[in-house]
């Protein structure tokens, strides 16, 4: 009696809280969220049933996922006071409200339907991952301690950071920025420290050649214009990137980093993500995506990707077990001079 009646104390302290979240999905199969902080929060998934109890991970992030096939436009609401991060990304959200929580560090929101994205309230506001909506403004001027700010892909005419001082990484590119729009975003930039590296992508907007690219770079920003038929453009840095958010298990956003170098036939990033997708780092584990990204690794030569291939034949992830398979991609990686794939083969 006396448990129940604790839960029955912490639901009701919970339900009052301050820090309210809410979304609107049309998404009628799964609704994955991601939540990182401390303590417990309530997830209501909007379908009539109490809701979830869940506890926070202070190291990472924890995904919930829900389903509700004959329901279509439905709220989502996440309540409690300790959620700093927040990942719906590809949710096909129409409508996200974080403004109640004043924590939030972390938002990851990509992928999704999302029109208008109001961050004015939250201060904390780190990270903002925005990429792929339809976003036609964005006001990142409440939010000082911004440090990485992605929103490529959306419809937006003008960007503002002259308030984001502490910003180190910007993605605005496959907007509708005009060449003058860029150019004062360029002049909102502020100047880098010795210690630290900025990275700033414009590509794919209406005034990215004719942009004044100089304005930002003698402020000591990174310009990264990536064209199709630039040879030199491999992705490297941007798998680096990526591999330095995984090093501190920032499984989103290092992601998203190798997603991007894979766009540009990175064989190292596909293998990677192959490897969060195998092990469940930031995702749900999922042989037959591993499986997917270690075959393009693997057919660009990738010889970590072909022992990977080799196990997962080996022991029957996700597929029937088959030695012989098992025995050809062992024998590829080791003819790489992948030493595991060798001692495979002497078994």
């Amino acid at each position: 009696m006396f448990f129940f009646f604790i839960a029955f104390l912490f639901l009701s302290s919970v339900a009052s809280a301050q820090s309210t979240m809410t979304m609107t999905t049309s998404k009628t199969d799964w609704v994955t969220i991601g939540l990182s902080g401390r303590g417990m929060a309530l997830i209501d998934w909007g379908f009539g049933a109490p809701p979830d109890t869940v506890a926070l991970p202070a190291d990472g992030a924890r995904v919930f996922r829900q389903s509700r096939y004959e329901m279509y436009d439905r709220t989502i609401t996440i309540t409690g006071d300790a959620v700093t991060g927040l990942r719906v990304s590809g949710n096909l959200l129409t409508h996200l409200d974080v403004s109640r929580n004043s924590a939030l560090t972390d938002l990851y929101c990509s992928n999704n339907l999302l029109t208008a994205l109001d961050i004015s309230r939250n201060r904390a506001l780190k990270v903002l991952w925005c990429r792929d909506n339809q976003l036609t403004a964005l006001d990142a001027g409440n939010n000082r301690a911004l440090t990485d700010l992605d929103c490529n892909d959306n419809l937006l005419t003008a960007l503002d950071v002259r308030r984001n001082r502490a910003l180190t990484a910007l993605d605005c590119g496959n907007n509708q920025l005009s060449a003058v729009a860029l150019n004062r975003l360029f002049g909102t930039l502020h100047k880098k420290r010795l210690s630290a590296v900025k990275f700033l992508f414009h590509d794919g907007n209406p005034g990215s050649v004719d942009a004044n690219w100089n304005i930002a770079y003698k402020k000591g920003w990174s310009l990264q214009v990536f064209d199709d038929d630039d040879d030199d453009d491999d992705g490297e840095e941007m798998f680096k990137t990526g591999v330095s958010h995984f090093s501190e298990r920032e499984y989103e956003q290092a992601r998203e980093w190798f997603c991007k170098a894979a766009e540009k036939g990175h064989a190292p990033a596909m293998n990677l993500i192959g490897h969060m997708y195998y092990f469940g780092h930031g995702v749900d584990e999922d042989f037959g995506k591993a499986r997917e990204w270690y075959s393009k690794s693997a057919a660009l030569g990738n010889a970590n990707a072909m022992y990977q291939l080799g196990n997962i034949y080996f022991y029957g992830m996700g597929v029937a077990a088959d030695s012989q398979k098992a025995r050809e991609w062992y024998a590829k990686a080791a003819e790489k001079g992948h030493q595991q794939a060798k001692e495979k083969l002497n078994y």
